[in-house]
This record gives structure tokens, sequence and C-alpha cells, in this order.
């Protein structure tokens, strides 16, 4: 078993997928933004989520649930790290740049 701490990091923007620059009318000082992007976070989202295991994961390892990551230590032999998307509005869409995963040895 090694001990680490792990800190993600999503790098990314929520936007409107029909939201063009075409589609658009009245003055461009009016907007809200200019690209479509979501800065107020409600209608899309991403995370980054672990688990870990005590077993050899070449085996047949027991996994603990996925619980969400933004930076944690961890004593384990092995870890699986997924990102979630979430939409609660179907106009909208997330787009991520970075995922990052720092895991350093303790």
């Amino acid at each position: 078993m090694t001990k680490v701490r792990v800190t993600g990091t999503l790098l990314g923007v929520a936007f409107a997928q029909s939201d063009t620059v075409d589609a658009r009318t009245g003055n461009v000082d009016d907007w809200i933004d200019f690209d479509g992007a979501s800065n107020l976070g409600s209608n899309a989202d991403a995370w980054l989520e672990c688990r870990q295991t005590d077993d050899n994961p070449s085996g047949s390892p027991t996994w603990s649930a996925w619980k969400r990551l933004d930076a944690a230590e961890f004593a384990c032999w092995g870890m699986q790290l997924r990102v979630q998307f979430r939409s609660y509005d179907p106009a909208y869409n997330v787009s991520l740049d970075t995922v990052v995963a720092l895991a350093e040895k303790l």
C-alpha cells in the first residue's frame, strides 16, 4: 500500500449549444457573454471522481464507492478515476480543455 495526495483539476466551460453569433439580435454591448459560455455554473457541470482498493488491482480487487475528488490523501494499492458530466438544461453542454489528476507520494 502507498500513501498519496491526489489533486484534481478540470478546466473548461459550460456553453449553450444553440447560441450562435448569427442568431443574436441587439447591441453586442448588451450580450452577457460573446461566445455562449455560461459563467453561472448552473446549466451544466463536470467533476472528477475516484475510487480506491486495498487489493492488488491486477487480480479481483474490491473497489470502494465512487466519490468526488478535489484533493484528498489516500493509503491504497490502486485507484481509478473518472470524469462525470451533467447538463441540467438540454440546451447546454460542457467542453473540457484540461483534465489532470496529480498524485504525490507522501
